[in-house]
C-alpha cells in the first residue's frame, strides 16, 4: 500500500472530491432504483466548512469523510472510498465495533447472494417462490 496522508479538503479538491463519491455510489443506483443521497449533495459549502476530510496517496483523492460537529459529539455524515481502494485501507481487518474481523468462508465475489453476479438470480427465485405461495419476495 502506498502512503497516504489524511487532510481537510480546500476549494481545490472539490472535483476529486465530487467524482469519488459518483464512483463510490454508483453503483447503487441501478441496485436500489435511486440515486442515493450522497450524490446530489453539494460539497463545496461542506468544504468551506472544514467538515471534509481527504485521504490522498500517490494517486490523488482516494477516500473521504464528513464529520460534522455536534454539542457533545460528531456526526459521520458520509464516508467514501474510492472502488479500487475499498476493503484495502489500514483498518480493512477491523470490524465496525473494533475487532478483529472473522475470515469469510467464502470471497465476497463469490458469496451466492453477492449483488454484482446473482442479484437478478436471487431476486427471480423470491418472485417465484411468492407466485408459488412460498414465502414473500
Amino acid at each position: 500500500m502506498t502512503n497516504v496522508t489524511l487532510r481537510r479538503a480546500t476549494p481545490d479538491d472539490l472535483g476529486a472530491v465530487e467524482a469519488l463519491v459518483q464512483a463510490a455510489y454508483g453503483p447503487w443506483v441501478e441496485l436500489i432504483g435511486a440515486v442515493p443521497g450522497p450524490m446530489q449533495d453539494d460539497y463545496a459549502p461542506a468544504i468551506d466548512e472544514g467538515v471534509v476530510q481527504v485521504m490522498d496517496d500517490a494517486e490523488g483523492v482516494v477516500a473521504l469523510l464528513i464529520l460534522r460537529p455536534r454539542k457533545d459529539s460528531l456526526l459521520l455524515e458520509n464516508i467514501a472510498v474510492a472502488p479500487p481502494r475499498a476493503g484495502h485501507g489500514p483498518w480493512a481487518p477491523i470490524d465496525g465495533r473494533g475487532r478483529p474481523r472473522r475470515p469469510r468462508p467464502w470471497p465476497a465475489a463469490h458469496h451466492p447472494l453477492h449483488p454484482r453476479q446473482n442479484d437478478r438470480e436471487h431476486r427471480d427465485l423470491r418472485t417465484r417462490r411468492f407466485r408459488e405461495g412460498r414465502g414473500a419476495p
